[in-house]
């Protein structure tokens, strides 16, 4: 009966391991319905992204100058992401109006821990139509790591910003505050519109692994009790 026991558990293991729940999921928002609780931060012309039945958010620029406006996510996408390091963030932006780019090379988005980020740099040229913006949470992608926010943006770069590290992505991932999606890529008045965020996550090996030892366990406990009975 406790090889029987120990075989089952076992087998438990093995699914749960080999399973695709266990090795990746999927933090996404596509906005067919609404606005899925993300605001905007920054100078726009309304006080929370305005939704278009085409299924994406979008959000028009306050000022006739760069005013730093941009998304922030919603509350599904924060807290404890450390199983969001080495995966991808994505999301489709767009924007139309104003004039030209601020810069072909610019910060796109940032992710938060109280006053520590990390800062995107990437290329991107959302010319009226969706482009995709895709980076892996690790130091092999162009990331800045600060330690204060900035009073106008925390998309302008700055002298002396340095480069993240691993430890710095882990270490801001391991409590995410906010999530901030740069709007503001053109001078002038432009329109910025958001869709498909998506953020993959895989699961903490501590987590799995004290989950498979416990079902191990059961079989062992349960035959201790019944011979003391």
């Amino acid at each position: 009966m406790f090889l029987k026991s120990l075989f089952i558990s076992l087998s438990l293991v093995l699914s749960l391991l080999s399973s695709p729940q266990s090795q990746a999921s999927i933090i996404e928002a596509t906005f067919d319905n609404g606005t899925e609780g993300f605001r905007l931060f920054g100078g726009t012309t309304t006080s929370a992204p305005q939704f278009s039945n085409n299924g994406f958010i979008f959000a028009t620029d306050l000022a006739n100058s760069f005013s730093g406006f941009g998304f922030l996510a919603s509350s599904a996408f924060l807290g404890d992401l450390s199983g969001a390091f080495g995966q991808e963030f994505s999301f489709d932006l767009s924007s139309s109006g104003g004039g030209a780019l601020v810069a072909p090379t610019d910060s796109l988005f940032s992710f938060f821990n109280g006053n520590q980020s990390i800062t995107f740099v990437g290329s991107v040229d959302p010319s009226g139509i969706f482009s995709t913006v895709n980076a892996v949470l690790e130091e092999s992608s162009n990331f800045i790591f600060r330690t204060d926010i900035d009073a106008t943006s925390p998309f302008i770069i700055r002298g002396g910003d340095i480069t993240a590290t691993n430890d710095d992505i882990r270490n801001v991932l391991s409590n995410v505050t906010d999530i901030r999606i740069s709007g503001d890529l053109r001078f002038g008045i432009d329109t910025a519109s958001l869709d498909n965020v998506r953020l993959n996550l895989v699961p903490e090996p501590n987590s799995i692994a004290v989950l498979a030892l416990g079902l191990v366990l059961i079989p062992l406990v349960m035959r201790r009790t019944n011979r003391q009975e």
